[in-house]
């Protein structure tokens, strides 16, 4: 099965969602704890420290503080989502790439020529699946995404069967 395609930043975004998910437990909580409540915390920071400095003109130190962290942590969201668009641009993402999907290896090519990687199948570690996306993962620090939208449904399925039939884990 071969497939071209590109990975545009909404798929990078989500493929790098899974890979938080998939390795280390540290990377697990803070992803849990900046992405859902990073925002709230600042938030509370920010009205804590308003209060202080308001009603207690003698603290205004530590009210300048709980603005500042309340400040940093409401912004972390965005930050984030800054973060990824310069690493989907470095990694020059945008580029068309072309995927083999054989019985014994997966070949991975940018259209122009400029870069290839062969896996065989034995050297992922786990694959996961999501609504929008089949994200294969060589080791705990890479990850190959594989948007679904240029797959049809029969090489969906075929896709899917190889990662069963070859790769160990998988994560659903």
């Amino acid at each position: 099965m071969q497939v071209n395609y590109g990975i545009t930043l909404e798929d990078y975004v989500e493929a790098n969602r899974l890979w938080l998910l998939n390795t280390t437990l540290m990377h697990k909580v803070c992803y849990f704890l900046w992405s859902r409540f990073a925002l709230i915390i600042g938030a509370i920071l920010f009205a804590l420290g308003v209060a202080v400095i308001t009603l207690n003109t003698n603290n205004v130190g530590a009210g300048s503080a709980s603005i500042g962290m309340g400040l940093v942590l409401a912004s972390n969201p965005f930050r984030y989502r800054r973060v990824l668009k310069k690493r989907y641009a470095w990694q020059k993402l945008g580029t068309d790439l072309q995927i083999d999907a054989q019985s014994s290896v997966l070949e991975v090519k940018r259209a122009n020529g400029e870069a290839e990687s062969r896996y065989k199948w034995s050297a992922f570690d786990k694959w996961m699946e999501s609504k929008n996306l089949f994200v294969l993962f060589p080791s705990k620090m890479q990850f190959i995404p594989v948007p679904k939208r240029v797959l049809n449904q029969a090489q969906q399925e075929e896709f899917r069967n190889l990662m069963k039939a070859n790769i160990v884990t998988s994560g659903q």
